[in-house]
């Protein structure tokens, strides 16, 4: 990993989604995937990710 520029990415699909509402019980379809991503506000999603990968980047220096 010497001198790689990227060292983590994150992709979420909507398998993701998909997953989620399965292990909540709730509809999994296509049409409650599209529901669940018209409701998601992705730039405070985007925003949280962020913070936590900073805040466990941080926790490693504690380590």
């Amino acid at each position: 990993m010497k001198h790689k520029e990227v060292f983590a990415q994150i992709t979420w699909t909507r398998q993701d989604i998909r997953q989620l509402l399965e292990d909540n019980d709730l509809d999994s379809t296509e049409e409650a995937v599209d529901r669940f991503l018209e409701r998601l506000d992705f730039r405070r999603f985007e925003e949280a990710c962020i913070e936590d990968g900073w805040e466990r980047l941080a926790w490693v220096l504690n380590e």
